[in-house]
């Protein structure tokens, strides 16, 4: 009897140290829950917080293309609105200035026509680029977006830059302006497109794509239909793959042939018969073609590496000054002749004749 009673309280006292043990668990739950909410609720604040747009102009221009390539009855100037946050309203004239031209490039690039009316937004940085676009239409885009195009709402976000990086993202997001009257377009093919109609394959992209071939890490193109790697560098190689892709198609078939192919889309022929009419084969074949000349070392694009401008040909001739450094060095302190069994022994600081050498300590004689 003694034993039953002193169990009886010892299975009380556990009972009520497990049921206090669950409350400090729920209690310690609750609360990371209730932090975790005010973060979320903090950092959508701090995303959503919209910049003010303090400018706004309206511009018409005349399109490059014919009646031929522009819907029936359209307006023949093109209406774009221009409009600037409160620290790039200072660069809106530069925006304006260049305007006219790149939407003519674009245009003659595709021979696809920009009818509708358009609106174009430059922000101060990317960050507000991204905030102004995600309170406007509702979508968060990716930390490494550069210029944002909207093309069903016919909207394009950029931000401040130099004149020519400005122009090169401008044109590249009015492509996508452009491309999006082609319905079933692959997503590989719109972002190799745009970047085709605004630069060459970039040194940045050259080297990705370098890189992801020697290790074998390339992407099936026909994986690239609708959507990119979430992954920053798997979605950088992804686009550095279909920028080369479609430059070299252009490269080796020709400029015309691919505006041939782009007109077929416009008019509802599939991707496959397309690049059979117009390119000779299909998507499986080209592919392989180009993935042979990667292998084989031949990456057309390298010719892009002159576009850098003076950065790169400084680096260049840096390096060769260098190498004839090294050179004229090695010449002056022994030249290139491989020593016999018989020749004695130089140090290097022997080597400079006239100067008399003073062995350290403990040196070992020639």
């Amino acid at each position: 009897m003694r034993h039953a009673h002193t169990t009886q309280p010892n299975r009380a006292r556990l009972g009520d140290a497990r049921r206090a043990t669950l409350r400090w668990l729920t209690r310690g739950v609750a609360s990371l829950f209730m932090i975790a909410l005010c973060w979320v609720g903090w950092r959508e604040s701090k995303v959503t917080a919209r910049p003010e747009v303090l400018s706004a102009t309206q511009v018409a221009l005349s399109s490059s293309q014919g009646p031929a390539t522009r819907s029936k009855g359209s307006d023949p100037r093109l209406k774009v609105t221009l409009r600037a946050t409160r620290d790039a309203q200072a660069d809106l004239s530069t925006l304006k200035s260049m305007l006219a031209e790149s939407i003519s490039h674009v245009e003659r690039r595709f021979g696809l026509p920009l009818d509708e009316p358009l609106k174009v937004t430059l922000c101060d940085d990317p960050e507000s680029m991204r905030q102004l676009a995600r309170a406007e239409q509702g979508w968060a885009p990716p930390e490494w977006a550069n210029g944002l195009a909207y093309p069903q709402a016919r909207v394009i976000y950029l931000h401040r830059d130099h004149h020519e990086g400005l122009k090169r993202t401008l044109e590249h997001e009015l492509a996508h302006i452009a491309l999006a009257e082609l319905r079933a377009l692959p997503l590989w093919l719109n972002e190799g497109l745009a970047v085709w109609a605004s630069e060459r394959v970039s040194f940045e992209r050259m080297k990705t794509l370098t890189q992801a071939r020697l290790t074998g890490e390339l992407i099936p193109i026909s994986t690239l239909n609708r959507r990119f790697p979430a992954s920053p560098s798997q979605a950088q190689l992804a686009y550095a793959q279909s920028a080369h892709f479609v430059t070299s198609l252009a490269d080796e078939h020709g400029e015309e042939r691919l505006r041939s192919t782009l007109q077929s889309l416009s008019v509802g022929e599939p991707l496959e018969g397309a690049l059979h009419h117009h390119l000779g084969q299909g998507l499986g074949p080209l592919e392989a073609r180009w993935r042979a000349t990667l292998t084989h070392g031949r990456l057309e694009g390298l010719s892009s590496l002159a576009q850098e401008g003076v950065p790169m040909a400084l680096g260049v001739a840096l390096t060769l000054l260098i190498g004839l450094a090294l050179w004229l060095r090695k010449m002056l302190l022994g030249g290139w002749h491989t020593p016999s069994a018989h020749s004695k022994r130089v140090t290097p600081r022997e080597r400079l004749i006239g100067v008399k050498v003073r062995r350290e300590p403990g040196e070992p004689k020639a």
